[in-house]
Parts: structure tokens; C-alpha cells; sequence
């Protein structure tokens, strides 16, 4: 039988754990906690995690390293857990679910650095990876993927905290808690991405405290409209990477712009003096020097990336190409645009 590694934590985030045989990518499907509803949190003992310490050198998994960056290390190592079959953590009285992936050679003591990816609305942590390879793609290039799984009927991210609805919110914050516990995670590089609604609860997380995220990529997904006076005012606006296609029916290309413009606008930046081509039906729109954002020296910017006749699936993805309903009608660009390395490379050169 396979063992499972359930995860308890109390209401100030704080973790005890069980083990079971150890597999570095663990896939966690708890069909009973998908059905749960989130409560109050449940007790637990307070565990405090050996300090997160730096040295000189490049940040471990960035294809093009921050500049001035310095690489963290955890002492004593926070190895990789013991874990087989699925990954589930428990939250509120019932358990929650989803994927971790580890980069190659994860020793757990130089710390590297953390992406979460949100499926969107009626998807699994399967079907988003299958249609992003994030994971796959992310943990050669040293990173931590995490990709939560929602819950409900059709799933869906409680991106407007309704009342009786799953406190994705809270389960997101404690689970991010949870894991810089137990594994050697750099502070300084903690992001966030997601696909429509996923797409749209990044976005959230950016936008509401404690504000952990250095960046966030939005993916056919419409920025909450509370987004995002609170980063600003708190001084700790994360980098904006959004990626829409100009055929996208779901979540309207014509709304995701004027909604960034949002960010522009708050954030201070420079405006941009205009598009690049990235590719043939690509182009991006960047926007620097976001002063109004945050702390003086942070490289903040808000970018968009267009993909011209792109509907609503991940470009480039498996899923861009498919027959599945979303990409009928999908662009060359779309089909071909490489969203999951821009992704990447955009959290490559970011962090707090």
C-alpha cells in the first residue's frame, strides 16, 4: 500500500509531519480532501527552522543570475521529505492536496528558489502541468514547484473570499509557511503563477499581506480589481508578467490590459516606449522603473506579453496544439510562443 505524508498545521502556520518512502517529484491526489471545505485551523507545536543564511555567489537555477545576487544556504541541511505517491497537507480540519517537485540535486542545503502554479478553473494538478510542464521545465532549471490543488465542483481558486467557500487564501499562506519550514527555500525568490482563474489567485496573493512574492505571472488571467493598492501602500509590489492572447473569450484581452494598466499606473513606472517583438505574432510591452512599488534598489517592472489570434490555453503548451475546446482557433503564435520559459525567465530575474 502506498504511504502518504499528511502535513498538520495550527492556525500561526506551524507544521509536524509524518513520513513515508521517498520520491523527489510527488504527485498528491487525496480525492476525500478535495470535497473538504476549510474551517479554523487546527492545533499543533510550534517548530522554529534554522536561519536561512547567504554567501557570495550566483543564485542557484537562474539561467541568467540577479545582479549583486547572492546565493542562501540553510545550516543545519533541510533535506528532501520521505514521501511516495502523494503529498497532502492538512489545513483547517481537512486535507488538502498537491504536487511538489524538487529540482535535480536537492541536498537542501543551498537554498533555492519557489514557484507556485495554479490551475484554473475545472482543472487538476495534473492537467496543469500536462498543459505547462512547469514542473518539469522548473525544477532543471533549479527550482521548488509546488502546484496546489483547489477544491470544489467544478475546482475553482475563492479568489473573492466568499463566505463558506474554501479559504484558498489562508490554505496558500500556510502551506508557503509549511514548506520554508522543511526545505531550503531562498526568502529572497518566492513567486507565484497560474493559468485563468489560477492565473487570477496569483495575482491575489501578490496583492494581499504578508506579501512573500517577489514576482507573479498571470497567464490569461484577470488581476483582481483590488490589485494593488495594498502592495503599494505596504511597499512590497511584487514584478507583473502577464501573458494574453488577443482571441481569448474567456478572460477578454481588451480587460487584462486595462486592468494592468492598474499596476502601471499605481506602481509609478516609466512608461513604456513601446512594444518589442519577441516572435513572429508576439510582442511585449515593459514597463520600469516602478519606484511607487517598493523598497529603494528592487528592479520592479510590469510587463505584458501579447500573443496575437492566442485563445484561452498556455502558449506553447501541449494543450495549445490539442483538439480541447479552449484552443480552437488558436494562433501559430500561440500554439508556439514558449509561455512556460518567459515565465521562468522573467522569475530568473526578480527577487525581493
Amino acid at each position: 500500500m502506498t504511504r502518504m505524508t499528511v502535513t498538520s498545521i495550527d492556525q500561526a502556520g506551524v507544521a509536524a509531519r509524518g513520513s513515508g518512502p521517498r520520491r523527489r517529484v510527488c504527485a498528491a491526489f487525496a480525492a476525500a480532501a478535495l470535497a473538504t471545505m476549510i474551517t479554523a485551523g487546527c492545533a499543533g507545536t510550534p517548530e522554529r527552522a534554522a536561519p536561512v543564511t547567504r554567501s557570495a555567489t550566483a543564485v542557484a537555477g537562474a539561467a541568467t543570475p540577479v545582479a549583486g545576487a547572492a546565493t542562501a544556504s540553510c545550516a543545519p541541511a533541510r533535506p528532501a521529505p520521505s514521501a511516495a505517491g502523494t503529498q497532502a497537507f492538512r489545513y483547517g480540519g481537512g486535507d488538502r492536496s498537491y504536487l511538489l517537485a524538487l529540482p535535480d540535486g536537492y541536498r537542501g542545503t543551498t537554498a533555492s528558489p519557489l514557484v507556485f502554479d495554479f490551475h484554473g478553473f475545472g482543472g487538476s494538478v495534473r492537467d496543469q502541468e500536462a498543459s505547462t510542464l512547469l514542473a518539469a521545465t522548473g525544477t532543471a532549471r533549479g527550482y521548488i514547484v509546488v502546484t496546489p490543488a483547489a477544491l470544489g465542483d467544478p475546482t475553482k481558486w475563492n479568489i473573492l473570499g466568499t463566505d463558506g467557500a474554501a479559504d484558498d487564501y489562508g490554505f496558500a499562506h500556510a502551506l508557503l509557511t509549511d514548506l520554508t519550514s522543511r526545505l531550503c527555500v531562498d526568502p529572497d525568490r518566492i513567486y507565484a503563477a497560474g493559468h485563468s482563474n489560477g492565473g487570477a489567485f496569483a495575482g491575489l496573493l501578490a496583492c494581499r499581506p504578508p506579501f512573500p512574492f517577489a514576482a507573479v505571472a498571470l497567464v490569461s488571467g484577470t488581476p483582481p480589481s483590488t490589485c494593488p493598492a495594498a502592495a503599494v501602500a505596504a511597499g512590497s509590489g511584487p514584478s507583473v508578467l502577464a501573458i494574453n492572447g488577443t482571441a481569448d473569450t474567456t478572460a477578454p484581452y481588451a480587460d487584462n490590459v486595462n486592468r494592468l494598466d492598474t499596476f502601471v499606473q499605481s506602481y509609478g513606472c516609466r512608461p513604456a516606449s513601446g512594444p518589442t517583438t519577441l516572435m513572429v505574432g508576439v510582442s511585449q510591452r515593459r514597463d520600469l522603473g516602478c519606484a511607487g512599488a517598493g523598497a529603494a534598489g528592487r528592479d520592479i517592472e510590469v510587463d505584458l506579453v501579447t500573443v496575437d489570434g492566442g485563445t484561452h490555453v498556455w502558449p506553447g503548451g501541449p494543450a495549445a496544439s490539442s483538439d480541447r475546446p479552449s484552443a480552437v482557433g488558436n494562433s501559430a503564435a500561440g500554439r508556439t510562443f514558449p509561455a512556460t520559459q518567459a515565465v521562468l525567465d522573467f522569475f530568473d530575474h526578480h527577487r525581493r
